[in-house]
């Protein structure tokens, strides 16, 4: 859930546009999905929908996150340690 939720997080810093954030949504829901899958036929890992759950939770929380006060962090971040 936590690779998720950082990488729809980044995404959603850099991509403003709601429709723009509603694809990569729905990128990282659908890769989650994928990795899932081919982990199971595998063999050495094994396929779980609390996985696939998990993912999309990430990514959902993420979203909801970087809605309103938190779509500004990296660049809060980046001024913070470039333009001291």
């Amino acid at each position: 859930m936590f690779s998720y939720f950082v990488l729809m997080s980044w995404f959603a810093q850099l991509y403003h546009s709601k429709l723009t954030r509603v694809y990569y949504a729905l990128f990282f829901i659908a890769l989650g999905i994928t990795l899932e899958v081919l982990q199971g036929l595998g063999g050495i890992r094994y396929f779980e929908y609390a996985d696939m759950l998990a993912n999309t939770t990430g990514v959902v929380i993420a979203c909801l996150v970087t809605k309103n006060r938190g779509k500004d962090l990296l660049f809060m971040l980046e001024r913070r340690i470039f333009h001291k």
